[in-house]
């Protein structure tokens, strides 16, 4: 089993308040790693952080960041 935690806009994307510098090489890894458990069958959780008003952000914005980062979503 796979368990995928915050795979979103707001840590993958450069745009992002809590965006992680460098993480192609991360990004490859985990795609690599999804493209396996698809394979195989083998099962895939992921979870998705949800903000709140208090972020200080306008909804759009909370929306965009909370989404799962585009590269994920083609194989989740």
């Amino acid at each position: 089993m796979v368990v995928l935690i915050d795979l979103q806009n707001d840590y993958f994307d450069p745009r992002g308040k809590f965006y992680i510098p460098d993480t192609e090489e991360l990004i490859q890894a985990l795609l690599a790693r999804i493209r396996h458990a698809n394979e195989t069958g083998e099962p895939i959780i992921y979870t998705l952080n949800i903000y709140n008003q208090k972020d200080g952000r306008s909804k759009a914005e909370r929306d965009w960041a909370a989404t799962l980062f585009e590269p994920f979503k083609a194989l989740l």
